[in-house]
């Protein structure tokens, strides 16, 4: 695929890394990106009073109009991820200021998330979701996540520090699953490193709703992770453990870079035996309310490469999305 000389505008969400990640590849390909991030203000789910929230819709259509002075007229392609600030009246001027641009759309959460996805629809010539009740429900082309070249390059070590390791944040019933996880490692002398990440003052939170204990502490940190000592653990562990949100159909992009390095995964996601390259030498299946039925010959047994599995790479991804 050439992108060469195209020029690409792309509004989508600061989301650790990858938005970068995705620029650079779009550069690879010859692109020439403009990039504005979808500044979501959250405050608006928070308030109870309507004129509260309509001050914060407020800010963002004020965002908004920032980005849209700052155009240019060029554009041969708009590219955006997720789209939960954009108004159909933004998309009708920016259709007007670039007509001859294709508008390509692409969700990495469900409508149940962001229902003002199916607001913009019609505004869009190619649309993909990596949910794939979504993509059956709306008729959207279904598109998985990706990994990036960091995970698709890692050198693992041949001894292992930990049979299983979780990175993640704070939300839903991970931490009840990890508690789970962990008493299991001790009962079958397996070895368990885990963290999820929680703000100081969601904690204090948490505590005072008696949401959290004290005890909780050892789990969790007030540090987010970064990717180097993430990569760094992944080299030492024969699996990672992967939880998603209760209710997102979706496979994480935990699940790509897990398999895109060619280590074991453990996964609630019961949607992942319907993909293609589910195999249970390298993927385990696991039942929130069924913790303990872990099969620990998983453990044993060596982890079975795929080579087919550099489809889900982020270079494969934007091909598909472009082409």
């Amino acid at each position: 695929m050439d992108l060469k000389g195209k020029r690409v505008l792309f509004i989508g969400p600061s989301f650790y890394n990858y938005h970068n990640e995705i620029i650079n590849e779009l550069s690879l390909f010859g692109a020439d990106v403009d990039y504005f991030p979808e500044i979501l203000n959250t405050m608006r789910y928070r308030f109870s009073k309507q004129y509260l929230k309509r001050y914060c819709i407020k800010l963002e259509k004020n965002y908004l109009e920032d980005i849209f002075k700052k155009l240019r007229d060029d554009y041969d392609y708009f590219f955006l991820i997720r789209g939960e600030i954009i108004t159909t009246s933004f998309l009708e001027r920016l259709k007007q200021k670039i007509p001859k641009a294709t508008f390509i759309m692409y969700q990495w959460d469900s409508y149940k998330n962001n229902p003002n996805y199916l607001k913009i629809l019609s505004y869009f010539s190619k649309v993909m979701t990596f949910d794939m009740l979504d993509a059956k429900e709306k008729d959207i082309k279904y598109l998985p996540l990706f990994y990036i070249k960091r995970y698709g390059s890692l050198k693992l070590d041949v001894n292992k520090e930990y049979d299983i390791v979780f990175f993640g944040a704070y939300h839903s019933d991970r931490l009840h699953i990890v508690k789970k996880i962990h008493r299991e490692c001790l009962e079958h002398n397996l070895k368990f490193y885990s963290v999820i990440y929680i703000t100081k003052m969601a904690f204090i939170l948490r505590l005072l709703k008696n949401q959290l204990k004290f005890s909780d502490y050892k789990y969790l940190t007030f540090q987010a992770v970064n990717d180097e000592t993430i990569l760094s653990i992944y080299k030492k562990t024969k699996a990672v453990l992967d939880i998603e949100s209760i209710g997102q159909e979706g496979l994480t992009i935990r699940t790509f870079e897990v398999l895109g390095a060619s280590i074991k995964l453990l996964t609630t996601n019961k949607n992942i035996k319907d993909e293609p390259f589910y195999n249970c030498k390298n993927i385990l299946l696991l039942r929130r309310e069924k913790i303990e039925e872990i099969n620990y010959d998983f453990f044993i047994s060596k982890n079975s490469k795929e080579n087919f599995f550099k489809e889900y790479s982020l270079s494969q991804w934007i091909k598909k999305i472009f082409i």
